[in-house]
Parts: structure tokens; C-alpha cells; sequence
């Protein structure tokens, strides 16, 4: 895979207004306590690809579902 791929994979996708999109949704006051942990940073959407940092530690994944079967990938690079 091309560097430059990858890149546009795992970058951050934004709303309109440059806001990160995990921002505008989760900007909310009455968004639930789990998604406004102060240990979570960097959490973002890419092309397919879910990023984030917490405790430390960067992850990437991506989850599916078609007629009754679901798939989920995670990747810890570091562990």
C-alpha cells in the first residue's frame, strides 16, 4: 500500500465547518458519559478506518455486518 493510501485511510474526517466529525457529535452536553472519557483523544473516522488514542496507546479498526454475520478488526501497532 502507498504511504499516501494509507495517509487518506487513517486521517481524520471533518464536518463542514472543520469541526472533527467525533466533535460534532459528541460536542453535546447530553452525550453519554462513555463518549466523553478524558482518556480517549484523537478519535476519528477515516476512509474505513476508526483511529484513536486512549490510555496512551493508538488503535485502528473497522467493524461490518451483512445478513447475520459481523466482523470486527483492531490493531494495536505498539502491542
Amino acid at each position: 500500500m502507498e504511504p499516501e493510501t494509507k495517509a487518506k485511510m487513517i486521517r481524520h474526517a471533518r464536518v463542514s465547518d472543520g469541526r472533527l466529525v467525533q466533535d460534532a457529535m459528541f460536542d453535546s452536553a447530553e452525550a453519554p458519559a462513555e463518549q466523553r472519557q478524558s482518556d480517549t483523544s484523537e478519535l476519528g473516522y477515516g476512509l474505513g478506518i476508526n483511529t484513536w488514542v486512549q490510555l496512551g496507546e493508538r488503535f485502528y479498526s473497522h467493524s461490518g455486518l451483512i445478513n447475520g454475520f459481523t466482523s470486527y478488526f483492531l490493531h494495536a501497532p505498539r502491542t
